[in-house]
């Protein structure tokens, strides 16, 4: 073959016995003679030219490498990547499909086919077109390894691509106490302390829904008055939240602990306790 070409030859009512021997050179020539050695003696006593030749065009050149694989965004449970659309043929027309495959673990030719496959219906773009896909169902604050490989329509391969990385994002609150005061005569008198907290967010990710479930207390005698569970919204990283919770405090505790339980949700939907579940 040569030049995505592909030529059959028939060599038609060739007498053989079992000594005959048979030899074609396959050459980028097409001089495709068929040496015949009728006795087996090892010399060749007879040339024969095909009698039937076929040309079929075959596509043989692969699609072109991804070059300029690259994650755009991560969330806590997706990855966004994106690259420059090669060609079916080098860096000519539209591939047929792209497998895009991840691991937590480097990615490499060997390594290639135990990856997992990112499952996407992406319709592939003319060659130099811009190409994004949304890689998802990722655990939160993990460092994952991706690559993309294209097919053509004859399915042959393009090599492994550029591989590239991202660690997913995850929410993480913290917890402090800013002011503690009797708010006015009658919380005096009814023994209901206000203490003020602020809520951080020092992860990576939104804290979606954040909530107050409980606070515990140490004696049992102090107890939270506010109703709980209480919704704080939202926060975003490098933000905080800040609210006030009152608490019955009877008047022979002159000191107490408390240990106050939150949850919150990341954008999968995965909730979260802190400092842990209750």
């Amino acid at each position: 073959f040569g030049g995505n070409v592909v030529d059959s030859n028939q060599y038609l009512a060739v007498p053989v016995n079992p000594n005959t021997n048979g030899e074609v050179n396959i050459n980028f020539t097409k001089d495709f003679t068929l040496n015949l050695d009728n006795d087996g003696d090892g010399t060749f006593e007879e040339q024969r030219q095909a009698d039937v030749t076929e040309a079929t065009d075959v596509d043989f050149t692969p699609p072109g490498a991804v070059t300029d694989l690259e994650v755009t965004d991560a969330t806590t449970s997706t990855a966004t990547l994106s690259w420059t659309a090669p060609g079916d043929d080098g860096n000519e027309g539209t591939v047929e499909r792209y497998e895009v495959r991840y691991s937590t673990d480097p990615i490499t030719e060997e390594s290639w086919p135990y990856t997992r496959e990112a499952g996407s219906s992406m319709e592939p773009q003319i060659a130099g077109s811009l190409e994004t896909v949304i890689v998802e169902g990722l655990e939160a604050e993990t460092t994952y390894y991706f690559a993309v490989r294209a097919r053509d329509d004859v399915w042959q391969q393009a090599s492994l691509s550029n591989i590239v990385s991202a660690t997913t994002t995850i929410p993480e609150l913290t917890w402090s106490m800013e002011s503690i005061y009797w708010a006015n005569w009658d919380d005096y008198n009814n023994r209901h302390l206000s203490i003020d907290y602020r809520m951080d967010n020092v992860g990576t990710s939104t804290a979606i829904s954040t909530t107050v479930q409980a606070s515990l207390c140490v004696p049992e005698s102090v107890y939270v008055v506010t109703p709980l569970p209480m919704g704080t919204g939202d926060i975003d990283p490098a933000n905080y939240s800040s609210l006030t919770m009152k608490y019955y405090v009877p008047t022979t505790v002159g000191s107490f602990t408390t240990t106050t339980y939150v949850t919150c949700e990341d954008d999968a939907g995965r909730t979260y306790w802190f400092p842990e579940m209750l």
